[in-house]
């Protein structure tokens, strides 16, 4: 398993290229986007941005109520007495 990014993503543009940073250390770049012919830098690395920090505000949203899939419990997805694929 890779190590978790802490805290959310942030974009810095550069002449050259598009970073996704952390947002409490802009130095400390995840990711960078050439700016080269028409690929779109910017909006690849805000989407990238938005979905991690949407998925990290989710995330604490179901430590904040208890969410057993939070805590790490595992549940099986099957109803009490249901026969399991084999």
């Amino acid at each position: 398993m890779s190590p978790q990014v802490g805290g959310r993503l942030a974009v810095v543009e550069e002449a050259d290229r598009v970073l996704v940073v952390r947002e409490d250390d802009p130095t400390d770049w995840l990711c960078a986007f050439a700016k080269a012919g028409d690929f779109p830098a910017a909006r690849w690395a805000r989407n990238m941005a938005r979905t991690y920090n949407e998925r990290l505000e989710l995330s604490s949203a179901r430590v904040a109520v208890g969410d057993p899939a939070s805590t790490g419990a595992r549940t099986s997805g099957h109803a009490a007495g249901a026969s399991r694929p084999r």
